[in-house]
């Protein structure tokens, strides 16, 4: 069975509906599966990035899959998604609306989702 995956620290059992209809349309699917985006220390070198990747990336290989949403640490989400481009993947990013809100002097932020945007070389 496909699968659309989510690879975020954001489980999908916590979107608003119309972000989880929309990676289902646009990956043609009726299930997201979350894999947790591992954390990445602060110290790690470039030789550490490309290793957490591969493990990643051999984890997803349990999947059929084409779309993947994945959001998360800059140089760990860019190897990621290169290797998913190579691997004809197609890797997609979240985007939403900052709406602030003042309350008692306190400027609060929600983020609505609006889209999905794809990863392109």
């Amino acid at each position: 069975m496909k699968v659309a995956i989510n690879l975020s620290n954001h489980s999908s059992t916590k979107w608003e509906e119309n972000q989880k209809n929309a990676l289902k349309s646009l990956a043609g699917v009726n299930d997201i599966i979350d894999v947790s985006f591992p954390n990445v220390p602060s110290a790690a070198s470039e030789e550490d990035i490309k290793k957490i990747a591969n493990e990643v990336l051999n984890q997803l290989n349990s999947y059929s899959f084409d779309y993947i949403m994945i959001q998360g640490e800059f140089t760990l989400t860019y190897y990621i998604v290169s290797k998913l481009l190579e691997n004809n993947k197609i890797p997609v990013s979240a985007t939403t609306e900052r709406v602030a809100v003042e309350q008692n002097g306190t400027k609060i932020s929600q983020f609505k989702f609006v889209k999905f945007r794809k990863y392109v070389k």
